[in-house]
């Protein structure tokens, strides 16, 4: 009954964020530099800026820092334009143009330490906050404090409450998802392949009939969705693994500075990290920097918003 009940909720859960995607006309790969006015397609008008606004203008070239996760610095659409640091000869260990960070040639990692250890996941600013004020206000009297104390205090409730009711929602979501694809995995193992028809699906038999409901909703995902079964797969692996880094968003005993050996309070530090710019998980820096400044004349991928950019 509890296997039925978490199959029930991911069917409808999932159902609901791919269903409102796949009813929509299918856009354009360039939607996003698109004009509503122009192309009926709202994206940023990027094309026709350059059309017409900046049209037989010669621009400067703007160096943009990304704050984000990892970046792929040879990802094919990004290579070629990846700022390098003119004053660093790579790979000499050594600190050639004293800015207080060595062979910092692509950039800088301040999620990691010298030993190459990297932060894959970290708790929010919020959740830090929380967990400071809860070392001072857990068992507090709050008639005995200052009008200030008194004004954290409040913030300390509030900031609990947010992270209690965010683990309410993240935890059953994520239980669902590690559900669904472990019954992915027995779809796979009892058909002894990856990727499967929606015939294939529809026909399993097997001795578990929630397998066999299963194996059926998998079947009308392909098809509401236009993904094969393999896509579909992937799909809901980094849906859970999405949901999984959200749980230590949350998480107030998570303290990734004893990585990094840095002192959080201290803005003006330097010296901590390391050169590795692509870290534990460049997917969604790699991302951010892409729409910021893919090439533009490659004819792979995409073509970022910024033609003058490193």
């Amino acid at each position: 009954m509890k296997h039925t009940i978490l199959f029930g909720l991911t069917l409808v859960l999932v159902l609901s964020w791919i269903d409102s995607d796949a009813q929509k006309e299918e856009a354009p790969d360039n939607w996003f530099h698109l004009d509503l006015e122009q192309d009926k397609y709202p994206g940023v008008s990027s094309d026709r800026m350059y059309n017409e606004l900046l049209n037989g203008k010669k621009g400067q070239k703007v160096i943009v820092a990304v704050l984000d996760s990892g970046v792929d610095a040879e990802h094919e659409d990004l290579k070629d334009v990846m700022w390098t640091n003119p004053g660093e000869i790579p790979g000499n260990g050594i600190d050639d143009d004293n800015n207080g960070f060595v062979d910092d040639i692509h950039g800088w990692n301040f999620i990691g330490n010298k030993n190459g250890e990297n932060v894959a996941h970290d708790n929010l600013e919020m959740t830090r906050t929380y967990a400071l004020y809860r070392k001072k206000y857990e068992n507090s009297d709050v008639d005995k404090l200052s009008k200030k104390e008194k004004s954290e205090y409040e913030t300390y409730e509030k900031y609990g409450e947010i992270i209690s009711k965010k683990k309410e929602e993240i935890g059953p979501q994520l239980e669902n998802l590690k559900f669904t694809t472990q019954l992915f995995d027995m779809v796979k193992a009892t058909l002894q392949k990856d990727d499967v028809t929606q015939e294939e699906l529809k026909n399993l038999k097997a001795d578990d009939p929630i397998l066999e409901r299963a194996s059926a909703a998998f079947a009308e995902m392909m098809k509401e969705t236009g993904f094969s079964f393999k896509e579909l797969s992937e799909y809901f692996d980094e849906l859970t693994d999405y949901f999984s880094g959200q749980i230590y968003h949350y998480d107030p005993d998570l303290n990734t500075r004893t990585i990094i050996g840095d002192n959080y309070a201290n803005p003006y530090e330097t010296g901590y990290g390391n050169n590795d710019v692509e870290g534990p998980d460049a997917g969604h820096g790699t991302h951010v920097a892409g729409i910021i400044g893919a090439s533009r004349d490659n004819d792979l991928g995409i073509r970022g918003v910024a033609n003058n950019v490193e």
